[in-house]
């Protein structure tokens, strides 16, 4: 099939895998875009030298279009966050967790020009200097916020964004700020969108009922990350893997966390966790007592639930199987709304 998804990121089915750090290896991302979806390379702290072998492990491996996820540049002496919410973006739950230099923003944007980076997917806050700069080297641009908006919908596309996704807090990993599910956010993200980019579907979309609701409320295309972990491609922990097909949604522990909320699988340190929240503990000593973000590498991609969590979305209770990427991208591309 074809629509405006597909059309305006070269792919053949309009599913994206989500960026998740850690868990999205250059194998895994190569499988989405071999099977017709775009697969999205996550960022989780690599100098310039580690993402570049990053992005030509992934070019040996399709030829593909795929896409490279960033968080927002800053600049203050040239461009402080052209945002203009940004003075309210804290009340929005819409931080910019991982401001970086101007020259490291510098340096990402040369090699991914020079490594011939088709999309980006950008997260957080939208920076217009460095949209137009993306714009004008002919990248791509998915724009997805923490926490979506009219607003920043209506911003980004004033910046020249191509796609824009609506994220409900049905989603895994840093929920919105804002605790609106997917199929109440998704309308008014369509609406506001008025038909001048297409937008995307994230949050608790992992089979063809919940993607053909999302088409029927306006969605051209799904942004999925719950889905791709139950792969065998996939790099998650084998036990969490096998953990993910166990349990269901109410079965999620749900805590604090800055920015908003995370949710994990049962275990030790989730339970503790858990147990902060409800003595009254405020989000950073929750986050602190986590571990920070390791939290989630010790817990997805070692297994280990004393020290880590395992964050998935809402979606984990129609998951029953672990198949490869193939399976998972004709999944969600069978409730698609030609």
């Amino acid at each position: 099939m074809t629509n405006r998804v597909c059309e305006i990121l070269g792919i053949e089915k309009p599913v994206i895998q989500a960026a998740m750090a850690y868990l999205t290896t250059p194998e895994m991302a190569a499988a989405v875009s071999n099977a017709g979806g775009l697969g999205t390379l996550g960022l989780s702290g690599e100098s310039a030298d580690q993402l570049r072998d990053k992005l030509i492990k992934i070019k040996s491996l399709t030829d593909k279009p795929f896409a490279l996820n960033l968080s927002p540049f800053k600049d203050p002496q040239e461009d402080a966050v052209t945002h203009a919410s940004s003075s309210n973006a804290s009340d929005a739950g819409e931080e910019d967790t991982t401001p970086i230099s101007a020259a490291t923003a510098e340096e990402i944007f040369q090699l991914t020009v020079a490594e011939n980076v088709p999309v980006v997917l950008w997260s957080g806050l939208m920076n217009r200097k460095w949209a137009k700069k993306f714009k004008e080297a002919g990248i791509k641009i998915i724009f997805r916020a923490v926490t979506p908006t009219a607003e920043n919908t209506r911003e980004a596309i004033e910046a020249g964004v191509d796609v824009i996704i609506a994220t409900g807090f049905d989603e895994g990993g840093t929920v919105p700020a804002k605790v609106i599910g997917t199929f109440a956010i998704l309308p008014l993200i369509v609406d506001a969108a008025d038909g001048k980019v297409p937008v995307v579907a994230a949050g608790g979309l992992v089979d063809k009922r919940t993607v053909r609701a999302a088409f029927d409320l306006g969605a051209e295309g799904v942004y999925a990350g719950t889905a791709f972990l139950a792969t065998e491609e996939s790099p998650l922990a084998e036990n969490i893997k096998q953990d993910m097909l166990k349990y269901d949604a109410d079965d999620l522990l749900m805590f604090r966390a800055p920015n908003s909320f995370y949710r994990s699988l049962p275990g030790e340190l989730p339970e503790k966790l858990l147990e902060m929240d409800k003595q009254g503990k405020s989000a950073a000593e929750i986050w602190a007592a986590a571990g920070d973000y390791n939290c989630l590498l010790y817990g997805m991609c070692d297994g280990d639930l004393s020290r880590g969590i395992a964050s998935f979305g809402l979606g984990i209770s129609s998951i029953h199987s672990i198949d490869p990427v193939s399976v998972v991208v004709d999944r969600l591309n069978s409730g698609v709304i030609a």
